[in-house]
C-alpha cells in the first residue's frame, strides 16, 4: 500500500490541503466542492465550533461568536467568541480537524504531514501550529517556509530553469497580510535570502476600498442608513454589515474579469455600482506600497537581475490586474500568475519535501532567516529607480484610505499594543533628558548632592526609556544607536556650561562626569550586544 502524504497551507483567510497518493497523483482536497476551506470559525451556544463556509453562514446570525481570521490572532493565546474564551490553538485545531476528516475519507490514513507557515514565524507560533495539527488527529508536521514551497512549485511544476545560484522572487498577497521573499537555489535546495512583509495589509483592505465606493453612492442620499451599516449597533445591523462585506469581496473578484459590478446594499434596498477604474485609482497607493517593499527586498538580497529566474505571484489577492501591472512597470520583469494562485504553496510543499529541495535554513525548525555572503550589488538595483507617477507620487508610499473591516477593533488594538512599549520608552527618555538638563550645576549649599542625584536619576530614566524604544515595529537595527548618541548629546550640553565657566567643584564635576560616561558606555555596549545577538540569530 502506498503512503499518502498531506500538505496543508493554513492561511489567514483560507486553508488549502493537497494529497499526494504516492503514485504520481497530487490532488486538492475539496470542501463543499472548492479547494478553499475558509479558515473562519464560529462558536455555537452548545459549545460546538463550526468551520469553513458553515462558519461564514452562521456569522450573520451572531457576529460576536465569529472569528474570520484565527491566524491573525495567533499571538493572543485566547479569543472571546460570544461569552466564552477559546484558546487560539483549539480554533486552529478545529479547522485542521475538518482537513483531517476529509483527507481520511478521501484517501484513508495519512502517513506524513507537511505544513507551511510564514518565513518569519518564531518557535512559539510554529509550536501552536504543530500542536494544533496533533490535536486534530494528524501526524506531527514537518514545517516549511511558505516562499520556499512556492519556489519549489515554480521550478518543478512550471518547468522554469532555476539552476544553482539563481533566485525566485515570491510575492504573496493573501487575505490578511502581504509578504515578499527572495529565495535562492543552491547546491542542496532552496533557501531564503531576504524577506519583508506588511502585517496590516491584505485582501480585506482591498475589500474596504470597494465598500468605500459603495459608501460614496449611498451615504449622500441616506446618511442614517449608511451609519447603521458602517457602525452596526444591534444583531440585525451586524448581519447586514457582514452581508455587505461578503458582497463587496465578491464584487472585488468580479472586477478582475469585468469593468464594473453591482452590489446590493442591505437596509438601503438598492444596488450600487462599483467600477474597476475607481477601484484601481484608490488601490494604487496601497498596492504601490507592496511594490516598493518588493523592490527593497530584492535590493537587500543583493541579487543581479540576470540571476532572478522569475517573479512569482501567489495568494488570491494577486488576481487584481493592477498588481501585475505595477510590478512589471517598477521592477522591469513580467510576473507569473496562475489561474488558482491559492493552491500553489500547498502543492509546492509536497514537491519540496518529495524532492528534498529544502535546506536547513528553509525548514522552519531552524532559524527563520538566513543571510548568505552578500553578492555584488547589481547596477540595476544599486540606485533608486525614479518613482512612476502611476504607482504613487509621494515618497514614501502612503496607505490607501482605510475603512473598518469585518474584524473591526482587534486589528487596531493589536497595532496600538505594538506601539505602547516604544511610546512609553520615548516618554521616559524625554523625561530623563529633561531631568538631566534641568538639574542645577551652579555650586551652592546643598546643591552638589542634588546635582549628582539629578544626574543619576535622569540617566536611569534615559537608559530604561531608550532601550524600550527599540521595540518600535520594523525599527532598522542601526537606528538603535540614537539612544547612546542622544544621551551623549545631553551629557555634553549639560557639562558644557560648568566646564566653560569653571564654577563646579572638581570633585562634584568628576562624579557627574563618571556617571555620565558610565551610562553612555553601558548604552553603547548594550546596543552593540543586541545588534550582535540579532545578527547571530539570523544566521
Amino acid at each position: 500500500m502506498t503512503a499518502t502524504r498531506l500538505a496543508v497551507d493554513y492561511g489567514t483567510s483560507n486553508t488549502v490541503a493537497m494529497l499526494d497518493f504516492g503514485d504520481g497523483r497530487i490532488r486538492p482536497l475539496l470542501f463543499d466542492g472548492s479547494p478553499l476551506l475558509p479558515s473562519a470559525v464560529y462558536a455555537q451556544a452548545d459549545g460546538d465550533v463550526l468551520t469553513g463556509r458553515d462558519a461564514l453562514r452562521s456569522a450573520r446570525l451572531e457576529p460576536a461568536c465569529f472569528e474570520p481570521n484565527p491566524k491573525r490572532r495567533i499571538d493572543d493565546v485566547e479569543v472571546l467568541l460570544g461569552e466564552r474564551s477559546w484558546p487560539v490553538l483549539e480554533l486552529v485545531a478545529r479547522t485542521l480537524g475538518r482537513v483531517a476528516a476529509e483527507a481520511t475519507r478521501t484517501a484513508g490514513p495519512v502517513s506524513s504531514l507537511v505544513m507551511t507557515c510564514p518565513v518569519e514565524w518564531g518557535p512559539v507560533r510554529r509550536r501552536v501550529l504543530a500542536e494544533a495539527a496533533e490535536r486534530a488527529g494528524l501526524p506531527r508536521p514537518e514545517l516549511l517556509a511558505e516562499p520556499v514551497a512556492a519556489a519549489a512549485y515554480f521550478a518543478a511544476k512550471l518547468d522554469r530553469e532555476v539552476t544553482g545560484g539563481r533566485s525566485v522572487v515570491v510575492y504573496d498577497l493573501g487575505g490578511g497580510t502581504f509578504d515578499v521573499c527572495v529565495v535562492r537555489r543552491d547546491g542542496t535546495g532552496f533557501s531564503p535570502l531576504a524577506y519583508r512583509g506588511v502585517d496590516d495589509f491584505g485582501g480585506v483592505d482591498l475589500d474596504a476600498l470597494v465598500v468605500e465606493q459603495i459608501a460614496g453612492a449611498i451615504r449622500p442620499a441616506s446618511p442614517e442608513t449608511w451609519s447603521r451599516l458602517a457602525a452596526p449597533g444591534n444583531a440585525a445591523d451586524r448581519r447586514h454589515f457582514r452581508a455587505l462585506w461578503d458582497d463587496a469581496r465578491d464584487a472585488k473578484e468580479a472586477l478582475s474579469r469585468q469593468s464594473s459590478a453591482q452590489v446590493f446594499v442591505p437596509l438601503a434596498d438598492r444596488d450600487a455600482q462599483v467600477s474597476r477604474e475607481a477601484f484601481e485609482s484608490s488601490a494604487s497607493e496601497a498596492l504601490g506600497r507592496t511594490v516598493e517593499v518588493t523592490l527593497a527586498t530584492v535590493r537587500e538580497a543583493q541579487v543581479r537581475p540576470s540571476d532572478v529566474a522569475g517573479l512569482f505571484l501567489v495568494g488570491g489577492s494577486t488576481r487584481v490586474p493592477m498588481v501585475a501591472t505595477l510590478l512589471h512597470r517598477r521592477l522591469g520583469m513580467a510576473p507569473t500568475l496562475l489561474e488558482q494562485p491559492e493552491t500553489v504553496v500547498a502543492e509546492g510543499a509536497l514537491v519540496a519535501t518529495a524532492t528534498a529541495t529544502v535546506t536547513a535554513s528553509a525548514a522552519v525548525e531552524a532559524a527563520p532567516r538566513s543571510r548568505p555572503a552578500p553578492l555584488p550589488l547589481a547596477p540595476h538595483y544599486a540606485q533608486p529607480i525614479p518613482r512612476q507617477a502611476a504607482v504613487t507620487e509621494q515618497d514614501p508610499p502612503v496607505e490607501a484610505p482605510r475603512v473598518a473591516g469585518p474584524e473591526g477593533p482587534p486589528r487596531e488594538e493589536r497595532k496600538l499594543s505594538r506601539w505602547m512599549v516604544p511610546s512609553i520608552g520615548m516618554a521616559l527618555a524625554l523625561m530623563g533628558g529633561t531631568l538631566l538638563m534641568g538639574t542645577p550645576w551652579a555650586p551652592g549649599a546643598g546643591q552638589v548632592p542634588l546635582m549628582i542625584a539629578g544626574c543619576a536619576v535622569g540617566s536611569t530614566f534615559f537608559l530604561a526609556g531608550g532601550i524600550m524604544t527599540w521595540f518600535t515595529p520594523r525599527l532598522p537595527s542601526g537606528a538603535r544607536f540614537w539612544v547612546p548618541a542622544g544621551y551623549l548629546l545631553f551629557a555634553a550640553l549639560w557639562l558644557a556650561a560648568p566646564l566653560l565657566e569653571s564654577r563646579l567643584p572638581a570633585g562634584a564635576l568628576r562624579v557627574s562626569a563618571a556617571i555620565l560616561a558610565g551610562t553612555g558606555a553601558v548604552l553603547a555596549l548594550v546596543t552593540a550586544a543586541t545588534l550582535k545577538a540579532g545578527r547571530e540569530a539570523r544566521r
